[in-house]
């Protein structure tokens, strides 16, 4: 394992180079940089990049990072690539493959996106192929640019990947050599999948693992803090060790759109703890 990243949109109200200096100061490793627009929560933090950024900002980012001691877990580049409005659908294809040209002038290896969200009437066999025509274009220009797309689970209802159910379907699909996987265990629960079966399951293709806990099932769930959910975060970070995985464990915290603390410097400091603890345990 390399080791701890963070999802910068924990400290959206930063600048991106001091919440470098932050989770270096806190012992994290790398930094996952937050591309997203329109994540589905409230308050909205705003993107710590933008895929339109010019050359001075890419350098400046990348400065950053170099003096913080910090690499790049991912760019963070959700969209709905099978939106029901063409227009739309082809606007969200051009942001990831901004956010891939952005990754790889970053020193970024990764860049995720989710499979998308059914927004418009349609049929599934429509919406799969959305995905498939996206990806077929996406996974192409990610080899040629040397960035990796890291396809997420998403477990809101109307979500087209929602379990690993579906995550098995897309992974066997031709033309998906190339794609790997961003392993949120929250998704999974939500969903009612065995957390740790389905990691151990897709961890040949599992770049970069997302620690977030869940309660509840669809429609009726929410995202707390590290340890205060129903994840066996014991069981699945025992997987990760003998499974030899190899990239960030980066922590995500959206707990507070559910009333939880907002607080980020006690976030990183709690959840970095939390993950320490399981992944010595682990280790022992």
């Amino acid at each position: 394992m390399n080791g701890l990243s963070c999802n910068s949109a924990l400290f959206a109200h930063l600048d991106v180079v001091e919440c470098m200096g932050i989770l270096a100061d806190h012992g994290f490793q790398a930094i996952d940089v937050s591309l997203e627009l329109e994540p589905p929560f409230l308050p909205v933090p705003k993107p710590h990049m933008y895929v339109d950024a010019d050359a001075a900002e890419r350098a400046r980012v990348a400065r950053g990072a170099r003096a913080a001691g910090l690499g790049f877990g991912t760019c963070n580049a959700h969209t709905n690539l099978i939106d029901g409005d063409p227009e739309a659908r082809a606007r969200n294809l051009d942001f990831v493959l901004d956010g891939m040209r952005l990754a790889g002038d970053l020193g970024c290896h990764y860049v995720i996106t989710g499979g998308g969200m059914k927004n418009m009437y349609g049929r599934e066999h429509t919406y799969w192929q959305r995905l498939l025509d996206a990806l077929a274009v996406i996974l192409p220009a990610g080899e040629e640019l040397g960035v990796t797309l890291l396809l997420e689970c998403a477990s809101l209802p109307g979500c087209l990947v929602h379990d690993l159910a579906g995550m098995r379907r897309l992974l066997a699909e031709d033309g998906m050599d190339s794609l790997q996987v961003l392993f949120d265990p929250a998704h999974y629960l939500v969903r009612g999948d065995d957390v740790t079966a389905a990691y151990r399951e897709l961890a040949p293709r599992v770049r970069h693992i997302h620690a977030k806990d869940a309660l509840g099932r669809v429609e009726d769930f929410e995202f707390p803090p590290l340890g205060e959910g129903e994840i066996d975060f014991a069981s699945l970070m025992q997987a990760v060790r003998e499974t030899g995985f190899a990239g960030y464990v980066a922590l995500e915290y959206e707990g507070f759109a559910w009333g939880h603390t907002p607080d980020p410097l006690r976030i990183l400091r709690e959840g970095r703890d939390f993950l320490l603890a399981h992944l010595e345990a682990a280790a022992a």
